[in-house]
């Protein structure tokens, strides 16, 4: 208590003693590399492969329909009331946010595998796109699962609500409407894994830049159909997680069922621009001013809708959910950037001004 105690690690790191999966060389080692969705949303009429399968040191190409007998993968978090949605690791039909893995190619070196990423070619049907919170979630906008109702994944009440009569005897009340952009953890290394299979004794190794191994086993296990204790995954260091790590992707399993499928080790690492567009990121939020004074004395709501952007990843409805906060009964009316709205110089009791804020006095 009261001190600083050193650090333990940092003398390995800082000598470059580091092994990170980048760092997990074995014997036949292949390497693996993502087509992705350039769509938001759009409909797959075909998957034309025989380019890729004859470039340069390509060994395997991989589409839904290689898949077979490999399950989906859950959502990670379940809120009361969440409308269940698994999601494929490949697609078969239709994807739903731009950055979604549709096919992978396997090859003797990364740059092999890069290089056939332009050979896949793919029949896009481009479908309605909803790029905001807002218009996702207005009556009669267009919905992506056919199933639900409408776009919203899940809602909840938040709190007791404001008592009545305070908006209506304060001072001054400040109102604003704004929003919350979304974000992305972007550590110094990018989500790892790298795959080997022993057949002789059907067991699974992998090593994963995760912060969760133990929830990773359990999801492979049951996505590749193995007993739990026939896989093994290792945690070498890590370069940083801040969340993005807890989750689980279909590049895991896709690596996996690479290396099972040719039975030689394969290892896919992310580089920074699939970190943007594929991996979990902070949900967008936007928020509303109470503007009825019934609003004003409901409870406040959160809901989470699905859109066809690129938001969030497994946590919530197929990788594809955004958030909204708004005030029951009344509609959201921020749909970019911070609108700040100023009707007088009174000072409210949080430091606010007109310059930031909107403020009406109360006589």
């Amino acid at each position: 208590m009261g001190r600083s105690l050193p650090r333990q690690e940092d003398p390995r790191l800082l000598r470059g003693k580091g092994r990170y999966v980048g760092d997990v060389v074995l014997p036949g080692l292949l390497h693996l590399a993502v087509v992705r969705s350039p769509h938001a949303h759009a409909r797959i009429g075909g998957i034309d492969v025989r380019a890729a399968l004859v470039s340069p040191g390509v060994v395997a190409v991989l589409t839904a329909s290689d898949l077979e007998g490999i399950g989906v993968l859950p959502v990670l978090a379940h809120p009361p009331g969440q409308r269940q949605n698994d999601f494929p690791v490949l697609p078969v039909d239709r994807a739903v946010y731009a950055g979604q893995p549709v096919a992978a190619v396997v090859a003797e070196d990364r740059y092999a595998a890069e290089d056939a990423l332009d050979a896949v070619r793919i029949d896009w049907e481009r479908q309605p796109v909803l790029t905001d919170v807002v218009r996702a979630t207005a009556p009669g906008a267009p919905r992506l699962y056919e199933t639900w109702p409408d776009n919203v994944a899940v809602g909840r009440e938040i709190g007791p609500g404001i008592p009545e009569g305070v908006f209506e005897s304060a001072h001054t009340v400040v109102e604003a409407a704004f929003t919350t952009p979304r974000q992305t953890a972007a550590p110094l290394e990018g989500r790892a894994i790298c795959a080997s299979w022993d057949a002789d004794a059907g067991a699974l190794t992998v090593w994963a830049s995760s912060q969760a191994p133990h929830q990773l086993r359990t999801v492979l296990a049951d996505v590749l159909a193995l007993d739990e204790e026939r896989i093994r995954v290792i945690v070498p260091d890590v370069g940083g997680g801040f969340g993005a790590k807890l989750h689980y992707y279909p590049e895991d399993v896709l690596a996996c069922v690479a290396a099972m499928r040719l039975g030689r080790p394969v290892r896919w690492i992310e580089d920074r621009r699939e970190h943007f567009v594929a991996t979990r990121a902070s949900r967008r939020r936007a928020r509303g001013p109470p503007s009825t004074p019934a609003a004003r004395s409901s409870r406040s709501t959160s809901t989470s809708a699905v859109t066809s952007a690129r938001t969030c990843t497994p946590r919530a409805a197929a990788r594809s959910s955004s958030a909204a906060s708004c005030c029951p009964g009344s509609t959201p009316c921020v749909t970019s950037a911070p609108a700040w709205r100023a009707s007088s110089r009174t000072r409210c009791p949080w430091g606010l001004t007109a310059a930031s804020a909107c403020s009406r006095r109360r006589s």
